[in-house]
């Protein structure tokens, strides 16, 4: 019997290389996965969270913070600007939806030193502080863009404006063609009110029909809430040779609005170069690459008032084109 068993000692398991594989101190513990770190956009009350993706703390969203911009979307219009020029030393600006007020400095800039002189006007629905980088030209509403109407934009610059920039796009739902509808929608209103009416049809479905309205905009004691205002009389209360309903844009002006891609972009892309004689749809390199928004660039508007009225008495009463460098 003793040639069938081997015994030993726990002893001298204990004193082996590596003892018993059942032996728990011995046993490799398994290696988690290192970690990533990533910033998630808190969510807003009123917001749609479905389908959104974590906002990464991009080299964009870094870069802005080291310069001054209060959003990484100032490289979007910085890009553009360098690119096309669309803001000219001392001309006059319209940025609607202008909120957290970035493309508000890039536009500044743009306008050059405060000796230049120049305007800038920002309407966006939340409070908008005026951000570092802006000056004293700059004058920052809180209210809807299009509650303001033309009417009221003429009082303010009676000149009207050598560029209308609008980076608005309504809250997403995930559904790409309410989207998209969305921001077509959008686009179109600011395309009417820099430009005038938009053809029926289209504005029967998207809007930009009626640019000349005089909402509820806070003029101080100019305008009243509920006030409508005859059409001739228009250019007498504003003091601008600009007829409202040709749009707040002057001839040779340029134009910039963000626009969801899909259905229906080429047809208002298309009524955009009726308007213009350059029309570009970019994707800025700060795009985030899972974005479906695009830019139009339309520089030199067609037609439309001059920048400054016609001297009275003499001349041919032509278009002027924007102060540029």
């Amino acid at each position: 019997m003793s040639g069938l068993y081997h015994t030993c000692s726990l002893g001298a398991v204990l004193r082996g290389s590596r003892g018993p594989a059942w032996l728990p101190h011995q046993r490799a513990r398994p290696q988690r996965p290192a970690r990533r770190h990533i910033t998630v956009a808190p969510v807003v009350a009123g917001a749609n969270p479905r389908g959104r993706a974590p906002v990464i703390n991009d080299k964009y969203v870094r870069d802005a913070k080291k310069a001054g911009y209060v959003s990484r979307a100032a490289y979007k219009l910085q890009e553009i600007q360098q690119r096309f020029r669309v803001v000219r030393p001392g001309g006059r600006v319209l940025d609607l939806g202008c909120f957290p007020g970035s493309w508000m400095q890039v536009a500044c800039e743009a306008l050059g030193p405060p000796k230049r002189k120049g305007l800038l006007v920002g309407i966006d629905l939340k409070a908008t502080p005026k951000p570092p980088r802006v000056d004293s030209r700059a004058r920052i509403l809180q209210g809807d863009a299009f509650e303001y109407g033309a009417v009221q934009l003429l009082a303010m610059s009676p000149s009207g404006f050598t560029t209308v920039l609008s980076d608005m796009c309504p809250d997403t739902s995930g559904n790409v063609a309410l989207d998209v509808g969305g921001s077509l929608s959008v686009a179109s209103r600011a395309l009417a009110l820099a430009t005038g009416p938009l053809p029926e049809e289209w504005a029967h479905n998207y809007g930009g029909l009626d640019p000349v309205s005089a909402g509820d905009g806070d003029m101080g004691d100019m305008f009243s809430e509920g006030v409508s205002f005859h059409p001739d009389d228009l250019a007498l209360l504003t003091g601008s040779h600009i007829r409202p309903e040709d749009g707040v844009l002057v001839s040779g002006g340029n134009f910039v609005a963000k626009i969801l891609e899909g259905e229906g972009f080429p047809e208002f892309l298309g009524i955009v170069k009726q308007r213009f004689k350059k029309v570009k749809a970019i994707r800025p390199k700060a795009t985030r690459s899972m974005s479906r928004e695009v830019f139009v660039v339309a520089m030199e508007r067609k037609g439309g008032a001059p920048a400054r009225p016609p001297k009275k008495g003499g001349g041919d009463g032509g278009s002027e084109a924007p102060q540029s460098a």
